[in-house]
C-alpha cells in the first residue's frame, strides 16, 4: 500500500532545519521520496499531518517499560495508549 504523508512539517534527521515537504512511502514500507507536493499514484492512501512533525525513520527509544514490565508483563496498558506503528 502506497502511502503519502501531507502538510507536516518534516525532521529528516540530518542537521536541516525543518521544512515542509510531502512524504512518499512505498509498497514495501520505504521512503520512495520526499518533496513538495510529491506525485503520488491515485491509489495511494493520504495522511493529512497538518500541525504535526514528520519524524521518517525515527524511533522514540523512550519508555517506561521498566516498571511497567514488573507489573504487567503483557504491556497492556502501553497498549491501550495505541500502537507505536500508528
Amino acid at each position: 500500500m502506497t502511502t503519502v504523508i501531507r502538510n507536516g512539517m518534516v525532521y529528516d534527521g540530518n542537521d536541516a532545519p525543518p521544512r515542509s515537504v510531502d512524504v512518499l512511502v512505498g509498497d514495501d514500507g520505504r521512503i520512495v521520496s520526499m518533496a513538495p507536493l510529491v506525485d503520488a499514484p491515485q491509489d495511494a492512501t493520504v495522511i493529512d499531518a497538518a500541525g504535526c512533525w514528520v519524524t521518517p525513520g525515527f524511533v522514540d527509544l523512550h519508555t517506561h517499560y521498566d516498571a511497567e514490565v514488573e507489573m504487567a508483563p503483557g504491556l497492556t496498558e502501553s497498549l491501550r495508549h495505541g500502537s507505536p506503528q500508528r
